[in-house]
C-alpha cells in the first residue's frame, strides 16, 4: 500500500470542504426563517402600496419599484448563502447594513407601537451577524461551492 502525498489528487480532494458543510444548523434555522419573513415582508409591503390612480403613476411605479428592490435584496442575501456564492457574506453585511440603517431611520420617525417590532428585529438579528462574521474567514478562503466540489471530485475519477 502507498502512501499519500501532497502531489495526489486523493490528498487535494480530502482537504476540500462544502461552504454549506462549515455552516451551523442554527444559522441554517435563520437562513430559511430569514427567506419566509421576506416573502411575508412582500405580502404586507405589496397591498399597501398606494393606488395607481390616487397619487399617479409615476409615484405607483418608484413605490413599487422600491418595495421589489427591498424584498428582492433581503431575500437575495439569504438565497445566496444557500447556493454557496463565495461573496455571499461579504453581500450580507451590505445589505444588513442598509437594512439596519433602515429600522433606525424607521425607528426615529415610527410611532411608539412599532418600537418592539423594530427592536426585536435588531435583537435577534444579532446571533446571525455573529454566525457569520465566525465563519467569514473559512468560508471564503477554505470552503468551495457545491459545484467546485464536484468538479474536483469528477477530476478524480478520470
Amino acid at each position: 500500500m502507498q502512501e499519500e502525498s501532497i502531489f495526489d489528487k486523493e490528498f487535494e480532494r480530502s482537504l476540500l470542504v462544502r461552504r454549506k458543510k462549515i455552516m451551523p444548523f442554527l444559522l441554517k434555522v435563520y437562513i430559511w426563517m430569514g427567506i419566509a419573513l421576506g416573502i411575508v415582508l412582500g405580502l404586507i409591503l405589496f397591498p399597501s402600496i398606494p393606488d395607481k390612480e390616487q397619487p399617479g403613476i409615476a409615484f405607483y411605479l418608484s413605490a413599487l419599484g422600491f418595495a421589489i428592490a427591498m424584498v428582492g435584496l433581503y431575500i437575495l442575501k439569504y438565497v445566496l448563502l444557500l447556493l454557496e456564492v463565495k461573496s455571499a457574506i461579504r453581500w450580507n453585511w451590505w445589505v444588513g447594513g442598509f437594512w439596519n440603517l433602515f429600522l433606525i431611520l424607521v425607528f426615529v420617525n415610527a410611532e411608539p407601537d412599532y418600537y418592539i417590532y423594530i427592536i426585536v428585529q435588531l435583537v435577534v438579528s444579532v446571533p446571525y451577524w455573529v454566525m457569520l462574521f465566525k465563519m467569514q474567514r473559512k468560508w471564503e478562503h477554505e470552503a468551495v461551492s457545491r459545484r467546485r466540489f464536484k468538479f474536483n471530485f469528477n477530476e478524480q475519477k478520470n
